[in-house]
């Protein structure tokens, strides 16, 4: 199955890894070199230090849940960006944020932010413990990002062409380039006010809320429905 294989992921929380110390990393890394595919390292609890685990990872490798707000998280004790992250980043590891149920801090990532330390690849980690909040969907995702004052071209970004490269498909999806798939997201802007909630309960306020209102994939046309902005049921007929 090489050809499906475009990663591997380890799970580093203290209540899957328990006692097992740097074991389920080593095993990791090694199998991930063997493959020759990049390794996605979960954080969040570790039982070992972040900066010793980020001195292992290899450009290509992916940092999830970069900007959450449990223990051995990116800041140290003064709030300063750890040397160890500004080092990874720079050797070409992926800060991704994956928001899930317990993993986004706003206060992580404005004071990133203030350091100049930014996102590498926005994600949601979308599951049923997060669905109806506080992620609920990607475009809501991407709208707590522009609440934060990035802006809409930066958001859109980081939402498409960033993981479409580190899956080594450039050119191919995130792109509406000549010769790439004609996947299309479509999105309404929605002015007004809206609140945003992250992981740790902390909430901030936004202007802008992007609504999707219909996409065109392999073909199909889909919108809304049912559940709102959370399904999309095919259309029928040919997009228009």
């Amino acid at each position: 199955h090489r050809k499906y294989l475009i990663g591997m992921k380890v799970r580093l929380s203290d209540n899957v890894v328990e006692r097992s110390g740097s074991k389920p990393l080593d095993a990791a890394l090694e199998a991930s070199e063997f493959l020759k595919v990049p390794l996605m390292v979960h954080v969040g609890d570790t039982p070992s230090s972040l900066s010793s685990i980020l001195k292992r990872l290899r450009p290509g490798d992916v940092l999830t849940h970069a900007f959450h707000g449990r223990r051995e998280n990116i800041l140290d004790g003064r709030g300063k960006v750890r040397r160890a992250v500004w080092e990874a980043r720079d050797s070409g590891v992926l800060l991704d944020v994956a928001h899930g149920r317990s993993s986004f801090s706003f206060e992580i990532m404005e004071r990133a932010m203030a350091q100049g330390l930014m996102p590498g690849n926005l994600s949601t980690d979308l599951h049923t413990h997060c669905i109806h909040g506080p992620v609920y969907d990607f475009p809501s995702l991407m709208s707590k990002f522009l609440a934060l004052g990035f802006p809409l071209a930066e958001v859109v970004r980081l939402s498409t062409q960033t993981a479409a490269e580190w899956i080594g498909l450039k050119g191919e999806v995130g792109t509406l380039k000549k010769g790439a798939r004609g996947d299309v997201a479509v999105f309404r802007m929605k002015e007004g006010r809206f609140v945003f909630e992250d992981s740790m309960g902390a909430r901030r306020t936004g202007n802008r809320m992007l609504e999707a209102t219909q996409v065109v994939l392999g073909g199909r046309l889909l919108r809304p429905s049912g559940a709102g902005r959370r399904k999309l049921t095919e259309v029928a007929g040919k997009p228009k």
